[in-house]
């Protein structure tokens, strides 16, 4: 089961958090878009309510002081209209301090499959829609 990989060709234009090459090297690769979702972090038992920063096809984004260990499988629930109750697995990629930007944590989903696949992009592709509208 793959995940898409990349937006359709009409996301020129749109606000895309552009990539810079130390992004590349980062393993980044994927368009992403500004957008405020509350987000529900799960390890365990404990939940952490968030926002996130941005969005892609394959993950999010999220702002927290204290975030996860990198490589660490957490679970998360996010309330999007094509799902509202989407919730998915995600490892940690991606770990920032304060000095970075924003500190934060880039959460990469983990084993999605075809039906929440399926939400999760079109949920992207009508933010990057409404971006590409403005």
């Amino acid at each position: 089961m793959k995940m898409r990989t990349d937006p359709p060709p009409a996301a020129m234009g749109t606000e895309q958090i552009k990539m810079s090459s130390s992004d590349e090297s980062d393993g980044r690769c994927d368009a992403r878009y500004k957008a405020r979702i509350e987000v529900m972090l799960k390890r365990g038992r404990e939940g952490v309510p968030l926002l996130t920063e941005d969005v892609s096809f394959r993950g999010v984004f999220l702002r927290m002081d204290a975030p996860p260990a990198l490589g660490q499988l957490v679970r998360l629930e996010v309330t999007i209209p094509e799902d509202p109750t989407f919730r998915a697995h995600a490892v940690v990629h991606r770990v920032t301090s304060a000095g970075d930007g924003a500190p934060g944590v880039g959460m990469q989903f983990f084993g999605l499959d075809g039906r929440k696949r399926a939400h999760w992009e079109s949920f992207v592709d009508r933010i990057r829609e409404d971006r590409a509208g403005r």
